[in-house]
């Protein structure tokens, strides 16, 4: 549950309470209703990040796929060079939103675990 709110919080920035909550109410009738799922809040964050991404970088979207296929992570610059194109503020816009972290002493990327 901590990673799903921190998920919702990134997002005050550009959005105010109500209009996230009127966005995940409207998009995730299908994973409330679903029995087999017994808390859907990190997966309701995430369906509603991923949303919000998609409208804003793609590129943003692109990463976060192809980090989490790395266990071992990604370094930015090999990810300069396979997209080529400069990606830090996708990086930094995925990493404000808690999807990915970096570690400190490599500048490693890799996504957030999200079951421990």
């Amino acid at each position: 549950m901590p990673l799903a709110i921190s998920i919702v919080a990134s997002q005050v920035i550009s959005y105010t309470l109500k209009e996230i909550f009127e966005m995940n109410t409207t998009m995730h009738n299908g994973i409330l209703a679903n029995p087999h799922i017994k808390d859907g809040s990190l997966l309701m964050s995430l369906e509603f990040l991923l949303n919000v991404l998609q409208k804003e970088s793609m590129l943003s979207v692109d990463l976060f796929y192809l980090i989490g296929t790395m266990p071992n992570g990604v370094y930015i610059e090999d990810l300069n060079v396979m997209f080529e194109t400069d990606v830090e503020n996708a990086i930094k816009k995925l990493s404000e939103s808690c999807l990915i972290e970096s570690d400190p002493n490599t500048n490693c990327y890799r996504v957030s675990p999200f079951i421990d």
